[in-house]
């Protein structure tokens, strides 16, 4: 057959070892090299030349027996197939040597040619089966995907170090556990049970989940999960194979997001270009020259302001494109970034002349704490958040800026006494274009009250910060009661 088999025999019989020697030398199954011992010790010192395939195993060895031997060879790290010998009536032994991670065993009393090449062929077989599993082993150990087995019931038996990279849950946490675990309850039940129903029936699932990793935060994933069936047809044990898609799918959202903007703003602003131009044509001596300036102006800061628009969403893509969330060019200290964003718009509100109380609390916020992600992009989240405050508080209220650590979150909390949110608006506040100003109030400040804005900044917000890995919530308990935005950032790395 074209195969080289090195073999090692352990039998303190001389008969006995000569007889099997001869046999295999005489084999038909391929080149089958043949070294004889009669010691356990001596097959330990054996294998330190080179470990053979297969080990022939007496199991009466003197003071010890063959399991034993078998034993202290895998303990020295040896790879090799067992076989043992026994004697008439040896079926305990053989039992106990199976048990115990031998391949095969064969009765001295019935050893011939053709039994002896069979077993030879048979440890063969499942030597190849264990190279290929070992292959497959260590592919799923390796593999970038996160690989999850669990039995019939749902119950995690394996998960391999990509899950627990990904996820932060170590085998020790997650094995036993029930993927439930890990819900966000972003799915609904029929989202489960349309999963379930697909695979107890034998077919193949795949879907996105958005899942929450051990410490909270949450993450999408591409899932395929499968049934693995039983000799007898039984649905034994159920394979997820998932995909962290978290940054990729941020990235798609950044790219409708910049197709969304570039065709809504850049149409407006090149119809109000083309009216200035009516405009101006149409002209007559009658409308003062200042007059006509005036409302030149006002439509060309409007345009303007909206090709700004684009300007913005095009770096925020370009950023995004070019910045690991989980390895930033710069990771950003949040006490001096929170500073500059309160300063800044302090300084806002005496120019609108705004009479608005701002404050800022940091006692909980160490000045060294570093948050994943540019210093820049956390600072436009912070502005466009306080700014939003600003604009929906009336004047005479209180606005509240405070920081402080929670584990191994950064968090900052913007908090006012304004108008709040109409119920059922809190879901609609981050959608593209989503505003709460009334038209007949709108006006062009950022920071006056009711103005400003196109209803951009709240989109730009949670994707910057979903992208470094963050979460921002919005709780308002109704109209005229206030509102709280939360921010959480994860600490940078070694911190």
């Amino acid at each position: 057959m074209g195969i080289h088999i090195k073999t090692l025999i352990v039998d303190d019989n001389p008969a006995d070892s000569a007889l099997l020697t001869r046999y295999l030398a005489d084999s038909q199954v391929g080149s089958i090299e043949a070294m004889a011992v009669a010691t356990g010790d001596e097959a330990l010192e054996s294998i330190k030349g080179g470990d053979p395939d297969v080990v022939f195993l007496d199991y009466l060895l003197g003071g010890e027996t063959g399991i034993d031997v078998m034993r202290r060879l895998k303990q020295a790290g040896s790879r090799a197939a067992f076989i043992l010998l026994t004697g008439m009536g040896g079926e305990r032994a053989a039992v106990e040597a199976l048990r115990e991670g031998a391949h095969d065993y064969i009765t001295k009393y019935e050893l011939n040619q053709e039994i002896l090449d069979h077993a030879i062929l048979h440890v063969a077989d499942l030597k190849t089966a264990e190279q290929e599993r070992a292959r497959l082993n260590t592919a799923i150990e390796q593999a970038a995907e996160m690989i999850i087995i669990t039995d019939a019931d749902g119950i995690i038996q394996y998960v391999n170090p990509a899950f627990e990279k990904i996820t932060g849950y170590s085998r020790n946490d997650i094995i036993g556990q029930n993927p439930r675990i890990m819900k966000s309850g972003y799915h609904d039940k029929a989202f489960y049970d349309e999963m379930w129903r697909t695979i107890l029936s034998g077919g193949t699932w795949r879907s996105r989940f958005i899942n929450k990793k051990k410490d909270g935060t949450l993450y999408e994933e591409d899932a395929t999960i499968s049934p693995v069936f039983g000799r007898e047809g039984e649905i034994a044990n159920f394979v997820a194979v998932k995909r962290d898609i978290t940054h990729e799918a941020t990235l798609i959202k950044a790219k409708e997001y910049f197709t969304s903007i570039t065709s809504h703003e850049l149409r407006t602003p090149l119809t109000m270009l083309g009216l200035v131009r009516i405009f101006l044509n149409s002209l007559d001596d009658e409308i003062p020259a200042k007059d006509k300036v005036g409302q030149i102006r006002t439509v060309l800061d409007e345009s303007c302001a909206r090709l700004e628009r684009i300007a913005t969403a095009t770096a925020l893509l370009s950023e995004m494109s070019l910045t690991s969330p989980k390895d930033p060019k710069e990771n950003a200290l949040l006490y001096f970034e929170l500073i500059s964003s309160v300063q800044m718009a302090g300084h806002m509100i005496e120019k609108d002349q705004r009479r608005l109380s701002l404050g800022l609390e940091m006692a909980g916020l160490p000045k060294e704490i570093r948050v994943r992600g540019e210093g820049v992009m956390i600072r436009k989240v912070i502005d466009e958040l306080i700014s939003n405050a600003i604009k929906y508080t009336p004047d005479s209220k209180k606005i509240t800026v405070r920081s402080f650590m929670r584990g191994d979150w950064a968090i900052v909390e913007i908090t006012d006494e304004g108008i709040g949110l109409p119920a059922g608006k809190v879901t609609e506040i981050f959608e593209p274009y989503f505003s709460l100003e009334d038209a007949r109030h709108h006006s062009s400040g950022r920071y006056k009250y009711l103005g400003g804005g196109i209803g951009l900044g709240l989109t730009i917000a949670r994707m910057i910060t979903e992208h470094y890995g963050g979460t921002i919530n919005i709780d308002s308990s109704g109209e005229n009661r206030g509102t709280k935005v939360t921010l959480a950032y994860p600490l940078s790395a070694g911190q």
